[in-house]
């Protein structure tokens, strides 16, 4: 947990895993075919974004690491998260976004890598472990409440109820229906023809508060030895139960020689319900150190808005838009403008594009007013361009941008008597540049920006990454 608290986003990522709601399990060894990671990025097209998510592959005996994300929805149908193995020797982190198709009605699938963000195709992404544990993490939360009336994270469970026994057979004969060689029938049976697997855990599961399912839900069965056998859907099985229903609905996995069945379709693996699963959910266990940790983080957020969460949302989104060479300088503006918390540094009050007289038009200013005011002229300039030559001197593009706010802050000084100055009590204002990308600078070129920074009175040059790194 030390290398978590140590990195930004996992510093993020661990805050929320002790005080969020607990984290759901997922198995993401259990088969996902490419059709239902389909079926879901539609369903997120179609619908509002879930506000938060948390996640966490199940431990195989063998495998000492697990995988947490945190999935967060941000805008119109659209999610970001952070995928990171939890283990001490290394830190490894993805950041993945889903969000709606420019081309279709489904949703797109991008990771963010060195080079900007790339595509990833849903094959891909079912095959790639951390992109297939947010896929299953928002299909768990997204597609299954539609059976469930109510969000799987408002389940609760007694300590003491164990997880599902395994039903071996009924794995191997999905296995063979999604390979193609089994097939899968729906039907009305007889209640009485059915059984429960594991009778004893659903006595166990009897005592506990459970949802209710729709009318018409399917259970999933297989025939063996003159009886259906159920080990999926014991929470339906219970409603069955306790509504004293003769008759139930069910899809029947592989063959079987029921003579009272009434079929209603026959296909493969699309008629295979949606596995409704209600785990055990798990808090995220630590200790000492890192409770003296999360006291700082919690006396550090005090006074904080308490939006880490969106803050990382828009932190993804900022990203993905900076690493595209061909998203319009107007994109930029409009995107600060809307999120205006990565300039709460310098103020509270944000105003955009600000003129001046008749000669200037200022991008953004920022300013805060009381016993301290303050105010920033702030220009906006494209993510694209170079800071510095190859040479070392700064280019001709920041050089301008600095002409030109160096002119706003001559006028400012010029008008104290002008209507907009006047707001700010005529407060010496401080210029502020915006452009380029600083994250693949040298250690000198890093100095060289900030000696040129110190060298001017009072404007600052600013690449887009430290803007991002405000967040």
């Amino acid at each position: 947990m030390n290398s978590w608290r140590q990195n930004p986003h996992g510093s993020q990522i661990a805050y929320h895993l002790f005080n969020s709601p607990p984290i759901l399990p997922i198995d993401v060894e259990q088969l996902y075919a490419a059709s239902d990671a389909r079926q879901l990025l539609r369903t997120l097209r179609r619908r509002k974004p879930l506000h938060r998510l948390i996640a966490e592959t199940e431990q195989d005996a063998e495998d000492s690491h697990s995988l947490v994300c945190l999935i967060v929805g941000s805008g119109e149908s659209a999610y970001h998260a952070f995928v990171m193995r939890s283990d001490e020797e290394e830190l490894r982190a993805i950041s993945v976004a889903i969000f709606p198709s420019a081309q279709s009605d489904s949703c797109d699938i991008e990771v963010l890598t060195s080079r900007g963000w790339k595509n990833v195709s849903v094959d891909e992404a079912v095959a790639t472990k951390e992109l297939k544990l947010v896929l299953l993490a928002l299909h768990a939360a997204v597609m299954k409440p539609k059976l469930q009336e109510r969000a799987v994270s408002e389940i609760k469970f007694d300590e003491d109820v164990p997880e599902p026994p395994k039903d071996k057979k009924l794995i191997t004969a999905l296995v063979e229906v999604f390979r193609g060689r089994g097939k899968v029938t729906h039907a009305m049976v007889s209640f009485h023809q059915v059984r429960a697997f594991d009778p004893i855990y659903l006595r166990k599961l009897s005592n506990v508060d459970l949802p209710t399912f729709p009318v018409g839900s399917r259970m999933t069965v297989y025939w063996n030895d003159g009886h259906f056998i159920m080990s999926d859907d014991y929470v339906l099985y219970l409603q069955h139960l306790k509504s004293g229903n003769e008759e139930v609905p069910v899809a029947i996995i592989g063959p079987f020689t029921s003579a009272g069945t009434i079929v209603t379709r026959t296909g493969g693996a699309e008629l295979v319900p949606p596995l409704v699963e209600f785990p055990s959910f798990i808090r995220f266990a630590h200790n000492e150190q890192d409770d003296l940790w999360l006291l700082r983080e919690e006396l550090r957020r005090k006074d904080k808005p308490p939006l880490p969460s969106d803050d990382l949302a828009t932190w993804l989104c900022f990203a993905k838009l900076l690493c595209n060479p061909k998203a319009p300088e107007r994109a930029i503006h409009d995107f600060i403008v809307k999120h205006p918390t990565m300039l709460s540094d310098f103020g509270s009050e944000v105003r955009s594009e600000v003129r001046l007289g008749d000669q200037y038009r200022i991008d953004l200013v920022v300013g805060s007013r009381g016993t301290m005011p303050s105010v920033y002229l702030i220009e906006l300039e494209h993510a694209s361009h170079s800071l510095l030559t190859k040479a070392g001197q700064e280019s001709a593009a920041v050089t301008h941008a600095v002409q030109q706010v160096n002119d706003w802050l001559r006028w400012w000084r010029s008008n104290s008597n002008h209507e907009f100055v006047r707001r700010y009590d005529a407060v010496p204002p401080t210029g502020i540049v915006i452009i380029g990308r600083s994250m693949h600078m040298t250690a000198d070129q890093v100095s060289t920006l900030a000696h040129n920074n110190r060298s001017r009175h009072n404007i600052q040059v600013v690449s887009y990454d430290q803007l991002l790194d405000r967040l």
